[in-house]
């Protein structure tokens, strides 16, 4: 599923692309004198250059790597981290997802239009639920949520390579229900995270339907990148306090990075096995879990709610693989 042969001169739709993101990045810049932003937020750019790659290369958005460096490392709030994450993924994520559609990368497109469908109405759920959040419990939240994922892919065999699929169609009214309801549950969490429909969607193609990850994996960033726009559509409505300044400024640093930095990621990871991916995926969470285990100034509720996380989300996503009764209501019409 490589690059090569799948379309003519995708390049130069892309660099003009790049080439109006950076005219507009660079006119806001210069027009209000922001260079001095690189002084003292050079460690952001610096993290978006490791962060941009994996949101390409992964199932995880940018956010999913950023955040929990901002949060842990740099002691940043949960909700500037959220609101740069959704800022910066709006660029970076829809660059590799620009690659992705250009150089016709396999993608599920129905899967991305039913779960959008459904996120559109979380992500403003997940908003206003994260002004209402301590930030340590928010934090242990993150890791907690997808460690529980891990627990169940780690235990996922790849000795059935015939059995893997390239393509889904969801054939039943419910098949479609349950990718919108899903979609409605990944909104929630993008909205207070800055991402994770991008891992739930990954995680149910993945887990329940056999899709590979080779295939899972573009179709999650195509997903985030379009639920990242609508994100910060809505932080900037009326309805809620708009992008905090200090995320602002991060964005500022990051979009030169990341404009290629998750392209490149993209394009890296069409030619890795999907063993390769499913390594990647698992050492990067498994990691992000131990920091927070140490980093975090626990309370007995973080605690708490971050034990249930993980529990709670090993279940479902067990069940998401196994149960019968969930592929029985898939399945009816």
């Amino acid at each position: 599923m490589g690059l090569e042969n799948k379309t003519k001169n995708w390049y130069i739709k892309y660099i003009c692309f790049i080439a109006i993101v950076l005219t507009i990045w660079s006119y806001v810049l210069f027009s209000n004198k922001l260079w001095f932003l690189f002084e003292s937020n050079w460690f952001i750019s610096v993290t978006m250059l490791f962060g941009s790659f994996i949101a390409g290369a992964t199932s995880e958005g940018g956010g999913a790597v950023v955040f929990p460096i901002m949060t842990l490392c740099y002691k940043i709030s949960p909700l500037v981290a959220r609101d740069f994450s959704l800022m910066i993924q709006s660029v970076g994520m829809m660059s590799a997802a620009l690659v992705i559609v250009l150089t016709k990368i396999d993608i599920l497109k129905k899967i991305i239009v039913c779960a959008s469908i459904g996120s559109f109405f979380g992500i403003p759920f997940g908003l206003e639920i994260s002004y209402h959040m301590e930030p340590a419990i928010v934090k242990f939240f993150f890791v907690s949520l997808w460690m529980g994922f891990i627990n169940v892919l780690i235990f996922v065999k790849n000795n059935n390579n015939s059995n893997q699929i390239s393509s889904l169609s969801l054939k039943s009214k419910n098949q479609i229900l349950v990718a919108i309801a899903l979609g409605f549950l990944g909104g929630v969490i993008t909205g207070i995270l800055g991402s994770g429909i991008d891992i739930l969607i990954f995680a149910y193609v993945v887990l329940r339907h056999g899709v590979s990850e080779k295939i899972a994996t573009p179709t999650s960033v195509v997903l985030m990148a379009i639920n990242s726009v609508f994100g910060v559509f809505w932080l900037n409505s009326a309805l809620f306090q708009g992008v905090d300044p200090q995320a602002f400024e991060y964005f500022m640093v990051s979009v030169p990075i990341v404009i290629l930095g998750a392209p490149f990621g993209a394009i890296f990871i069409t030619k890795k096995s999907k063993e390769f991916i499913k390594k990647f995926l698992i050492i990067s969470i498994t990691i992000q879990f131990i920091t927070a285990l140490f980093i975090i100034q626990h309370t007995i509720l973080s605690i708490s709610i971050g034990i249930t996380t993980l529990i709670i989300s090993t279940i479902f996503f067990n069940k998401m693989k196994k149960d019968s009764n969930f592929e029985e209501m898939e399945r009816s019409s």
